[in-house]
Order: C-alpha cells, then sequence, then structure tokens
C-alpha cells in the first residue's frame, strides 16, 4: 500500500496543461464520491476555489458500501487517495452538510458540478414492496437493517445480490436467490463468480433462475416463469431487493434551471464503477470553460 505522505507527494505532479488556468472562480462540487472528488482535484489544479459538500459523514459514496463487503475493504483507497489529495491543495470539504437548490444559489458559484449518486431501485409497480418484511441490500451490507435465522429472499444475482447473500448466510439465514435471467450473475467476470459461489454454496443457497418477481405478500413472494408464464410462491420471512440503483438526479434538475452552468457526473450520470466515475469527474471539470 503506498503511505499517505507518498500519495500526496505523488499529488503535486500534473502535466502544466491542467494547471494555473483559472484565477479563483468558486466552484460547489456536491457529492464526495469518486467522481465529485476526482472533479474537485482537478478543478483545484487548474486554479478554481473549490468546495465539496456530501450530506453523508463519511466520504466515498457507493464505494462505501462496496468497500464494507467482504475482502474488498482496500476499494476504499481510492477515496482516502482523493482526499489526501484534496487536502494537499487545500479543497475543503465539508460532510455531513446537505445543501439545496437555493442554498448553493445564495453562495453565487461560477458553476457547480453534480454527483449526487445513485439510489437503490425498488420497482413500485410490484406490490408488496413498502411491507415492513422488505429491505434492499446496501441495508443489509451496511448492518442497519440485520437478519437472522430467517427465510430470506434475495431479488436479483449479481455481485451485490450475491455479497449480500453471504452477508445473510452468516447470520444463519437460509436464503434463496431469485433471479430473471438465465444464469447467475449475468455478465459477471467468471473469475469473480466462481470466488463469490465458494462462499455461498456451501451454505445450501438456493438460485431459481429464469423467474420474474410479481408481487411480494407477508410470508412469501409470487414469481413467473419467463418462459411459460407459470407462477410460483416461494415462502419467505424477509425480502432483500438487490435490483441495481438509479441516478439522483433531483437536485441537478432543480439546479440547471437557476444556474448556467451545472454538470452531473459519476452514479447520477449512469456511471457504475470507480474508474468510470474518475474518468467522468475529470472529463466534466477538464471542459468547464
Amino acid at each position: 500500500m503506498t503511505s499517505s505522505k507518498s500519495r500526496t507527494s505523488e499529488a503535486s505532479t500534473i502535466p502544466e496543461a491542467v494547471t494555473g488556468e483559472e484565477s479563483g472562480r468558486k466552484v460547489i462540487v456536491v457529492g464526495a464520491g469518486v467522481a465529485g472528488l476526482m472533479a474537485a482535484e482537478t478543478l483545484a489544479r487548474r486554479g478554481f476555489q473549490v468546495t465539496v459538500y456530501d450530506k453523508k459523514e463519511k466520504a466515498g459514496g457507493q464505494v462505501i458500501t462496496a468497500s464494507t463487503c467482504l475482502h474488498k475493504d482496500k476499494l476504499y483507497w481510492s477515496v482516502e487517495d482523493l482526499l489526501a489529495n484534496l487536502a494537499a491543495l487545500g479543497v475543503e470539504v465539508k460532510l455531513g452538510t446537505e445543501v439545496t437548490a437555493e442554498s448553493i444559489e445564495k453562495e453565487a458559484p461560477y458553476a457547480v458540478i453534480v454527483a449526487s449518486g445513485a439510489l437503490p431501485v425498488i420497482p413500485r409497480s410490484i406490490k408488496g414492496v413498502d411491507l415492513p418484511h422488505v429491505c434492499t441490500a446496501p441495508e443489509i451490507i451496511m448492518g442497519t437493517k440485520k437478519i437472522e435465522n430467517k427465510k430470506v429472499i434475495v431479488v436479483g444475482s449479481g455481485m451485490t445480490g450475491l455479497e449480500t447473500t453471504e452477508v445473510l448466510n452468516a447470520c444463519g439465514n437460509q436464503v434463496t436467490v431469485v433471479e430473471m435471467a438465465k444464469e447467475v450473475a449475468p455478465g459477471t467476470w467468471f473469475q469473480l463468480l466462481d470466488d463469490e459461489m465458494s462462499r455461498i454454496q456451501p451454505f445450501g443457497t438456493e438460485f431459481k433462475t429464469g423467474k420474474r418477481l410479481m408481487a411480494i405478500r407477508e410470508d412469501r413472494i409470487i414469481v413467473e416463469d419467463v418462459e411459460n408464464s407459470k407462477l410460483e410462491e416461494i415462502p419467505a420471512d424477509a425480502v432483500v431487493l438487490s435490483l441495481g440503483v438509479r441516478p439522483e438526479t433531483r437536485l441537478y434538475n432543480e439546479l440547471k434551471t437557476r444556474l448556467n452552468r451545472v454538470s452531473l457526473v459519476g452514479d447520477a450520470n449512469g456511471g457504475g464503477r470507480i474508474a468510470t466515475a474518475a474518468h467522468d469527474g475529470f472529463k466534466a471539470a477538464i471542459a468547464l470553460r
């Protein structure tokens, strides 16, 4: 692992084409995930006066959840590196501070970059998603919801769903994973999938692929076979939704009607991976004129 001292030293090296272009114009970055932090760093190197706001008490956005999963703690290094660079550049990062379109407008910034992230998908068209025994995968991974010794359905078999299953297994639950695709974790790199499955399968986790969630009841779910439309009921004490995320764009939509220079980056712009988020933030910061 590279030390904080050496990371800070490396942070001082930047191509001349990116530095010294601006003279203290104020830019606000909303969101301290990778995209927002990378945008802030690039803007600061260009000479802008940058302030980062995030309503959470910890920087990182989606990386906070991802790095909480087993064997993934080093993912948070990406956030630590960016924070070290911002500290060296004198950028103020205000955590635990929620901003609104009105409060930002009062600051009269030259520009705003919105990196407001994404929220778990909760399909309101499915009856029963608001029942008290239904929660989302991040709630299980982060420990804000704890389920023990129950029959649990995990809806969605992507890596997040599988990692959630791993947490549930460790808590003595009997887990069934329901997936609409014909295979588990479609599109996932096989080595990642094999590694995760090696930890899940010993617990007797059941997988039901080719099944579409139709409804959630107090003690069961109803799924439909995607090929023959046959309905099936599966007993459940609890249901965990792992259906991906959707961009959170409410603040951006408000700001773009009030200010001239507003950009949307990261997961709020449909990102998905750390590298993609970093690139998105960098591009928005470089494009600002």
